[in-house]
């Protein structure tokens, strides 16, 4: 079972870790005690699953070397890595309070989110990497340095380098995979989902802007693009409706949960235009039955095991 156990578990605690992020701003907008206490609690199903998942891939590691060699040189596969230290940087964001705690997460998730960074990319350069291979979850490494902003403290003077590389590669990787949906075969059925992620970019970008320089025409123009996105996607519901599950899965829900803390980031902002109140709720709701969605048929894959013959 080990040797089948995916990197791409981390992303459920991604998924779990932005819907906690998401219910906390909620709580913080809304001022409503419940969501501050729900967002408290489930922090710790978020740190329950990581250390299971950690000794499970640990396990995998140590039994399995191979298993993994080929995962760490897959095309695709690799990009997933990331979410390993992404979810270290979102449980150092969830347990900021606790000093040592928020040092040694943020501290190893740092480390690792730079190492794979110049890991992926140095991948893509010496590999003669194929245009089938691009999908958008080549965001997600790019995606983990805005995540090092959001989960770092505001005077830590390194925070420019991390949404500055970014927000360059974003513009990038944007280009390639835009080109690559509407000039070349369309995406495989359980990368789909993976859709989602180019919201993630946008929205963490457009909160961590908010959180380094304030509200100006940048920010707002971050803000736009995920709007738009977000539009589409609605329009595009009718393609995700007949997926077959897969944990790619995952991918709708830390993007999703990413939006609704812009949304509600925006309301805070300008709290006269109630309309991005509403909207952040309406888009809190969609992101609940998301999660719910997913998270049932995640457990009923793990059950009957369908989840590691991916």
């Amino acid at each position: 079972m080990f040797e089948k156990f995916p990197i791409m578990f981390f992303a459920v605690i991604m998924g779990l870790c932005g819907f906690v992020l998401a219910t906390l701003e909620l709580g913080i907008v809304i001022e409503s005690g419940v969501a501050l206490v729900v967002s408290k609690v489930s922090r710790w199903i978020c740190l329950g699953l990581f250390a299971v998942f950690v000794f499970c891939y640990g396990l995998k590691i140590l039994s399995t070397p191979e298993s993994v060699r080929s995962e760490i040189h897959h095309p695709i596969k690799i990009n997933f890595f990331a979410t390993f230290p992404i979810s270290l940087l979102l449980l150092a964001k969830l347990y900021e309070e606790y000093a040592l705690v928020y040092d040694v997460f943020f501290g190893l998730g740092l480390v690792l989110q730079t190492f794979l960074t110049f890991y992926v990319i140095a991948f893509w350069i010496r590999n003669n990497m194929e245009i089938k291979h691009s999908n958008p979850a080549w965001f997600i490494p790019i995606v983990g340095n805005i995540i090092v902003v959001a989960a770092g403290k505001k005077e830590f003077g390194f925070l420019w380098y991390y949404f500055d590389v970014a927000m360059f590669f974003y513009v990038v990787l944007f280009i390639i995979i835009f080109y690559r949906i509407l000039f070349h075969d369309q995406l495989a059925q359980k990368f789909i989902p993976t859709l989602f992620i180019m919201l993630a970019p946008p929205s963490m970008g457009f909160s961590t802007y908010i959180k380094l320089e304030g509200y100006d025409f940048f920010a707002q123009f971050l803000f736009s693009v995920m709007l738009f996105f977000v539009f589409l996607f609605f329009f595009l519901y009718k393609s995700f409706l007949k997926l077959k599950f897969f944990l790619s899965w995952w991918a709708f829900t830390f993007p999703s949960a990413a939006v609704v803390m812009a949304v509600l980031k925006m309301y805070e902002l300008m709290p006269e235009h109630r309309v991005w109140l509403y909207l952040g709720v309406f888009l809190y709701v969609c992101l609940c039955v998301i999660m719910c969605i997913v998270s049932f048929l995640t457990i009923k894959g793990i059950v009957d095991r369908s989840i590691f013959e991916e």
